[in-house]
């Protein structure tokens, strides 16, 4: 008797833990939390930088959709101040992350009306003086007229000459300049928006 006790405990024990996997099975999780937009867009940036670790990488755009999942839109800039830079545009889907990805700015060649600061770069180079500096590795930078204050930090040297120039021209041109290394003159050209050369000008080199 005592064995057939021990037995239908165990039996009783066994039907027990059988029933508590299944509610565990079937129970509802719990909903993860929302992703937010700073997650959403570093975990793109994350992605990019894999396929272009040298790449200048910005989020131009981030969409919450009603499923809970997100869009974001990223640009990416492989030698972005060289003579020949390169713009591609992924289009994030996430979560899982998915993307397609598109050369906007290929072959050294600008669209037309000027889109992207590389794009600027590119038609400055028809000013000869910009040209030479560009091919001897120059370092590029654009802007348009209104965003001067955004320029990166290495751009800072050409800033003064810019807002010198941009006083000159309206709001929505494209300012582009040259920096080269050591004692020659940096060459600042101010563009419309169909990349039309309306002023260059020059600071004296650290030798004149």
């Amino acid at each position: 008797m005592a064995d057939n006790g021990m037995t239908l405990k165990v039996a009783l024990m066994a039907a027990f833990l059988v029933v508590v996997m299944v509610a565990l099975t079937f129970m509802p999780k719990p909903a993860a939390a929302p992703l937010k937009a700073a997650d959403a867009e570093k975990l793109a940036l994350n992605d990019a930088i894999l396929s272009y670790p040298a790449a200048e990488l910005k989020v131009l755009e981030s969409t919450p959709q009603a499923d809970g999942t997100w869009k974001v839109r990223v640009k990416i800039s492989p030698d972005a101040h060289t003579a020949c830079p390169k713009v591609l545009i992924r289009e994030y889907e996430l979560l899982p992350i998915l993307f397609r990805e598109e050369a906007v700015v290929k072959n050294c060649r600008a669209g037309m009306p000027i889109v992207y600061e590389e794009e600027a770069l590119i038609k400055s180079l028809e000013a000869p003086a910009a040209n030479s500096l560009a091919q001897i590795g120059a370092y590029g930078c654009a802007t348009r007229a209104s965003g001067i204050n955004n320029l990166p930090t290495e751009c800072a040297s050409a800033k003064s000459l810019l807002l010198n120039i941009s006083g000159q021209l309206p709001t929505d041109a494209w300012l582009a300049a040259w920096i080269p290394q050591g004692g020659f003159a940096t060459v600042a050209v101010g563009m419309d928006g169909e990349g039309r050369l309306l002023l260059v000008e020059e600071t004296p080199s650290e030798s004149s």
